[in-house]
């Protein structure tokens, strides 16, 4: 009993020490960022985003509808502090080992898992005031006789992150990390996974198909249930726009771009709608994997 004991107390000692060592290891990588980024931000070099960071941010979506998603980055930390110079930064995406034969990410400007880009530094007219006037036109006379300020701009760029199935077989869940490293003049790298629950269509009763023709393409909703139900269907706007002019819409979703992304309709029983829509890539193939759909209530 004793003998059982000791190994016990060792055990736990072990696994406290452990854990120990595991915070240290933390902190140290806390302030060991914590520092390189003081000391870039000492050479006025910001670099910052919405969904990336020095230290990995964790972007967790339950509710993933497979449109693209936005990372915007950025040459400030706020209005005071912006880069005054260019920044030169490659983006790049990986999916999880467990799902990169099934899925893949790209960049939308390139179509690529890589993306090459530059932040250029420009100067212009900034309203630091409450009159809320446009003064983005203004020469730098007219700005500053005026009372406006003439200086470094904050400058940004949004990039778009694809996923895609590889198979074209439905993906549900997926992992995919996004890392951006500055080339010049200072090198820093931030980064985020993107932990993705991705809507599906699960509805037993409901089919899509999809088909494509020359000038445009027309997806058919089916309902074969007994019953009239309510849907929500979404779509990649980036890939597709839809010819609304269909009387069964109640109501329509857009994107950031103020493009429809989406639907919501009624279906009545053992019936099926056929929706038409317009590709913007004529020579991309696509499939209803494009598409989710869920029902919803009237």
């Amino acid at each position: 009993m004793k003998k059982y004991r000791k190994y016990l107390i060792i055990i736990i000692i072990l696994l406290i020490i452990i854990f120990l060592i595991t915070k240290v290891f933390s902190f140290a990588k806390y302030v060991a960022n914590y520092a390189f980024n003081y000391y870039l931000e000492s050479k006025d070099f910001y670099f910052t985003s919405d969904k990336l960071d020095i230290d990995k941010i964790e972007n967790v979506d339950k509710a993933y509808d497979g449109n693209p998603i936005k990372i915007t980055l950025t040459n400030a930390l706020n209005k005071q502090a912006i880069t005054t110079y260019d920044i030169n930064y490659k983006a790049t995406c990986s999916v999880e080992e467990a799902l990169k034969d099934q899925v893949g990410c790209r960049f939308v400007d390139n179509n690529e898992s890589v993306f090459e880009g530059v932040l250029s530094s420009s100067k212009g007219c900034v309203n630091n005031t409450d009159d809320l006037k446009d003064v983005s036109n203004y020469t730098q006379s007219e700005c500053e006789m005026n009372g406006y300020n003439y200086t470094t701009k904050v400058n940004s760029k949004d990039l778009y992150l694809e996923i895609f199935s590889l198979n074209e077989e439905e993906y549900s869940d997926v992992t995919v990390n996004v890392e951006v490293e500055t080339t010049s003049p200072y090198k820093k790298t931030i980064s985020g996974d993107f932990i993705l629950h991705k809507k599906t269509n699960t509805l037993k009763t409901i089919t899509l198909t999809y088909k494509e023709k020359t000038v445009n393409s027309n997806l058919v909703v089916t309902n074969n249930d007994s019953n009239d139900k309510c849907l929500t269907l979404k779509w990649d706007s980036t890939k597709l726009h839809i010819d609304k002019d269909n009387k069964e819409i109640i109501s329509s979703y857009k994107d950031e771009n103020n493009y429809l992304n989406g639907i919501k309709f009624k279906i009545k029983a053992n019936s099926n709608i056929n929706y038409t829509f317009y590709k913007t890539n004529f020579e991309e193939k696509l499939s209803e994997t494009v598409f989710s759909i869920e029902e919803d209530g009237c």
